[in-house]
């Protein structure tokens, strides 16, 4: 506000400053000059009429007649002389009108083609400034700072929630997955809290689903039954413990809540479909009914057997070359398991939108870890083939061959 009143009041004064002097100074020159400037000429004149004359060009009757005519004419001028002070005073009069007028006329010009909007618009860019672009490390900052007003501010639990998300959008699942825990002590029926937790405890445990996840979409689904995420993601559940009646039930009961234009559709039909076919050929579990499918052909550099516990977790995962790192898919074994091959297909995806079948090209890799951790730590296994055609019939070979630094 005061920076639009600085700025109008600035261009009223210069307005006055280009009218009022002008003003001022034709109507003081009117009262004075005038007088002067008639006197001059008729003096001017008066001596030309002596030239004439002394030369002979006029008569004296003819000098006689001219002169009184000019005597007549400034005797005309200096009689309205008594008007000039008149004249002065209503130029003053104006002048001083100009100054209450301009700025009251500016006024009611603003009211009726401006905006009032622009007042609160230029007090607001007065004192903006640039917005830097958001870079991966400015944005973790912030994400530190809302971790902090979290921990001096517990009980608010939307910003427990938002922190939550930021982790989840920086695939700091463990992170995401106690800050959503923390979200739900403190809005314990709220359903769509629940059925985030589970998928973040899931992600962060490397796409398996843990019990407290289950027990997360159990409680959800009691709450609120037709909830189409809880559905698809217990559908997920029952797959990977081999339930393929549970999984199609809870599939196709999310099926028929999407609208008919969902681009979920056509992936939670091919699941249905492999679902499906568990059922009715339940010897061949690793063959995908549909949809993209990658054969994995997984081995130990026997260098580094020796190195590793036969119980030590392996993760055999497909991820985007160009892309989210959040695995497309994945599959965990142990090292007792290998070699082995597996199967990694749209069924195993951890999100309906992040799927196999959804890229051209994708990153197969397959990794130890010797703390149990979906998150890659210092000192595990790894070894990947990159880039792979998701058309590829395979099977691709992945050699575990690297130490993570």
């Amino acid at each position: 506000m005061t920076v639009f009143w600085g700025v109008a009041a600035i261009m009223v004064i210069i307005a006055l400053l280009f009218t009022v002097p002008w003003i001022w100074r034709g109507a003081r020159h009117r009262g004075t000059d005038a007088d002067t400037l008639n006197v001059t000429v008729i003096k001017a004149q008066l001596a030309e009429l002596d030239n004439d004359l002394h030369s002979g060009r006029l008569s004296g009757t003819q000098y006689e007649s001219a002169r009184e005519d000019l005597e007549r004419e400034l005797l005309d001028d200096l009689a309205h002389a008594d008007a000039e002070p008149a004249r002065v005073r209503s130029g003053r009069w104006a002048a001083g009108l100009l100054v209450v007028l301009i700025p009251l006329f500016a006024l009611a010009l603003y009211l009726q083609i401006g905006t009032r909007q622009i007042i609160p618009m230029l007090a607001e860019s007065a004192h903006s400034v640039p917005t830097p672009p958001l870079t991966q490390q400015s944005i973790e900052q912030m994400v530190e700072k809302l971790a902090q007003r979290m921990r001096e501010q517990p009980q608010d639990p939307e910003g427990w929630t938002m922190l939550a998300r930021s982790y989840r959008v920086l695939e700091r699942y463990p992170e995401a997955a106690t800050a959503y825990q923390q979200a739900l002590q403190r809005d314990s029926d709220n359903v769509a809290l629940m059925v985030s937790y589970a998928d973040v405890l899931t992600m962060a445990n490397g796409g398996r689903f843990t019990p407290e996840a289950a027990e997360q979409l159990q409680r959800a689904l009691a709450l609120e039954p037709d909830r189409i995420e809880a559905l698809w993601l217990s559908g997920h559940q029952a797959y990977q413990q081999e339930a393929w009646d549970e999984a199609l039930d809870y599939w196709q009961r999310a099926a028929a809540l999407l609208p008919d234009d969902s681009p979920d559709s056509e992936l939670i039909n091919r699941q249905i479909a492999m679902a499906a076919q568990q059922t009715t050929s339940p010897s061949a579990p690793d063959t995908p009914a549909a949809g993209a499918a990658l054969q994995v052909s997984v081995t130990l550099d026997a260098t580094l057997q020796a190195q590793v516990d036969p119980e030590a977790t392996v993760f055999i995962f497909a991820r985007a070359v160009d892309g989210p790192r959040m695995p497309l898919a994945i599959v965990r074994k142990q090292v007792r398991d290998l070699p082995m091959t597996v199967v990694l297909d749209d069924s195993l995806a951890m999100s309906p939108a992040m799927v196999i079948s959804g890229f051209e090209n994708v990153e197969v890799g397959a990794r130890i870890s010797r703390s149990g951790n979906a998150m890659p730590q210092s000192g595990d296994l790894r070894g990947s083939v990159s880039p792979v055609a998701t058309g590829d019939p395979g099977p691709v070979a992945v050699v575990i061959n690297q130490t993570v630094p």
